[in-house]
């Protein structure tokens, strides 16, 4: 499951081993560096319900994402290629983003930019809290490691003359700022614990970056107490198996098996959706968030694109896309691998929409290949339906137990 596909033709150019690819017909416009246009991001289908007002940046033109502005992001666009427009994050940082977004603010209008100033961190019960007052909504981008979050400003100086903690909360051991660039400010914060989950928003002028508090976790029922998010893969669309089973119809049953086998060892589980009607990609990750899960699964069977073999690349595979998911993503795979019974393919990074949620560790799940006869029927099967759903329920429940660990 991945995003929507690009709506430009591209023009593909092989020769032997290198291939090159640009979109046709080639715009590119260099704009006026001497005025530079100021514009502010605004996802055109934001508050529709299907979008998460987020416009995402690229290293590189149609790219991988790297960043997500929120609604309202201000910043200097500095070139166009085909439907892509180039931001000047900093002197030395740039992102990508679709023409689409991008609505163009009155001439003369200042650039964003100016200072940061003293920051303050907020505990709450179940979250804390750092709130930065900012000149303007300027870009950013909320960095993570094991146990530190780093927020790092675009077009600021800082002027931080105290860091506020709010109390000795025993989740923050450190708070700390820096300024790797002339143009650039980063407000770190170093955690007792691991990093669970973070979002960020706007209020007023203020950016609030939100941080979760880990659940406290027994390690002798590791599910008790905890919200599970089991997300059917699909549809819209998904693959079909030679005897014509469909992704969706598969991936409820597996889901439906999993839900039970939780909810006996003591959790609370919510599916994205309970029959055979589309869901968007969105509303099912703000579905878990709403619900506060503690962990969402992403359930799917495989296919391959034509060209590629499926009876020589086929197995489970797990993909996770924030750094403190790979834990959920791993643990996943190795008890699907021994309750399925086939090639392990590994677990991997993926750009995926269901994984890319900030608040809480995802992975997706790509247990079987449709493309696989014995895998289908697999599929098919009440037995074979059982298994995927107990190393799905098997891999959450050690994942939270190395938690409480």
């Amino acid at each position: 499951m991945g995003d929507e596909p690009l709506c430009d033709a591209i023009v593909e150019v092989i020769v032997g081993t290198d291939t090159a690819r640009a979109v046709w017909p080639l715009v590119l416009d260099t704009l006026d560096r001497a005025h530079p246009a100021v514009i502010v991001l605004n996802d055109d289908t934001a508050h529709t319900g299907k979008s998460d007002s987020l416009t995402v940046g690229k290293a590189v033109p149609y790219g991988t994402y790297n960043w997500f502005f929120p609604l309202g992001t201000i910043a200097v666009a500095t070139a166009r290629w085909g439907s892509q427009t180039r931001l000047q994050l900093s002197r030395g940082a740039v992102a990508w983003v679709n023409n689409a977004d991008v609505v163009a603010l009155a001439p003369g209008t200042p650039p964003p930019g100016g200072i940061v100033e003293s920051v303050r961190l907020v505990p709450g019960p179940r979250s804390l809290v750092l709130r930065v007052p900012l000149p303007t909504h300027v870009p950013f981008k909320v960095e993570e490691e094991e146990k530190n979050l780093t927020l790092r400003l675009y077009g600021v100086a800082s002027d931080v003359n105290w860091m506020q903690y709010g109390g000795t909360d025993p989740y923050v051991t450190r708070m700390s700022y820096a300024q790797p660039a002339a143009d650039e400010v980063t407000l770190t914060l170093a955690l007792a614990g691991p990093v669970w989950g973070y979002r960020t928003r706007w209020s007023g002028r203020d950016l609030l970056l939100e941080i979760r508090r880990p659940p406290v976790i027994d390690p002798r029922r590791p599910l008790a107490g905890r919200t599970i998010v089991i997300d059917p893969g699909h549809p819209p669309v998904g693959a079909h198996g030679p005897s014509g089973l469909w992704e969706p119809v598969a991936t409820l049953a597996v889901a439906q098996q999993a839900k039970a086998l939780l909810e006996r060892a003591g959790a609370t589980v919510l599916l994205t959706r309970t029959d055979s009607n589309p869901v968007d990609l969105f509303p099912r990750t703000r579905f878990a968030e709403e619900h506060d899960a503690d962990v969402l699964v992403s359930i799917h069977a495989n296919a391959l694109p034509d060209g590629v073999n499926p009876f020589t690349n086929n197995g489970t595979s797990v993909y996770y896309f924030h750094p403190r998911s790979a834990a959920l993503a791993r643990a996943l795979d190795r008890a699907l691998v021994v309750e399925l019974g086939v090639r392990d393919l590994g677990m991997g990074r993926g750009d995926y929409a269901l994984v890319r949620n900030p608040w809480f560790p995802s992975a997706l799940t790509e247990g079987m290949f449709m493309m696989i006869p014995e895998q289908e029927a697999m599929l098919a099967s009440p037995e074979g339906r059982l298994r995927y759903a107990r190393g799905v329920a098997r891999g959450i429940e050690e994942f939270l137990r190395g938690m409480a660990r």
